[in-house]
């Protein structure tokens, strides 16, 4: 590939935000615009091929997970998009074939803008699900937690003293929540049903970075304890849009950590 100024003509289908044209540019085969949105400081941090950074890197990353979706003849759909501060968020279905089945995975796309036009972009799903997964580097977690909206830390809070109860009652009546396996439960008595099961003792998430555009907090962070138990810290996203009321209308989680045992 070539990454002279004329390669800056970018197709139609990378007008938008970075995290809206990272899968429709993979399976189109627009890498090397791709590449010049991304930029020479860039990163990329994603379940199948792992963490790259610079363009030749990338370059060569990006190519191998082209080839790898078009093999398993993958589509993708968008679902929801949300911006903030210094990031912006895309949540779509990922559909695939594997071995003699068809699978439909929600993934989530954050594209991190830093300073000196450097990119981080970060891909989270359920990684484990995916024709071809490389283990995921521990995230950065700074000293400080990330400060979030109240009654997004109250949620938090809940969960990580295992209250599924107190939890399940910030979410209004006609609400629901959608897990990382792509399970979803509606309703209030639903959600906390799920949330004992998936809480169990405690799920502790360290907030690293958020995004809120007043509907939608997206939280990323670093999960530290699952079922009360300590875990090497695994990268999360929690999507949570808000009712009108003040309460919360969904949650959808991405991690490779979380999975409720009740049916």
């Amino acid at each position: 590939m070539s990454f002279g100024s004329d390669d800056r003509g970018a197709p139609s289908s990378l007008r938008g935000w970075l995290s809206e044209v990272y899968f429709p540019a993979i399976l189109e085969g627009a890498l090397e615009p791709l590449l010049l949105r991304l930029g020479s400081r860039a990163t990329v941090d994603e379940p199948m091929f792992g963490k790259s950074v610079g363009l030749e890197a990338l370059a060569e990353h990006l190519a191998q997970l082209s080839k790898r979706l078009t093999e398993t003849k993958a589509t993708y759909d968008r679902y929801a998009f949300v911006t903030g501060i210094d990031r912006d968020m895309t949540e779509g279905t990922l559909a695939f074939d594997r071995d003699d089945l068809r699978l439909a995975l929600p993934v989530a796309v954050v594209a991190e803008r830093r300073k000196s036009r450097e990119v981080e972009l970060r891909v989270y799903c359920r990684g484990r699900e995916l024709p071809r997964t490389s283990p995921r580097a521990a995230p950065f977690i700074p000293p400080l937690p990330a400060v979030l909206p109240d009654n997004v830390r109250q949620l938090l809070d809940c969960f990580a003293s295992g209250d599924a109860a107190g939890a399940a009652n910030l979410f209004d009546a006609v609400s629901f929540t959608r897990e990382p396996t792509a399970r979803q439960r509606e309703g209030r008595d639903a959600i906390e049903l799920g949330f004992k099961s998936l809480i169990g003792e405690g799920v502790e998430l360290y907030p690293t970075g958020s995004a809120d555009d007043g509907r939608h907090c997206v939280v990323e962070g670093a999960l530290m304890r699952v079922a009360g138990s300590q875990i090497r810290p695994t990268p999360s996203l929690f999507v949570i849009e808000r009712s009108d009321q003040g309460l919360f209308r969904s949650l959808r989680i991405y991690d490779d950590a979380l999975a409720s045992t009740e049916a």
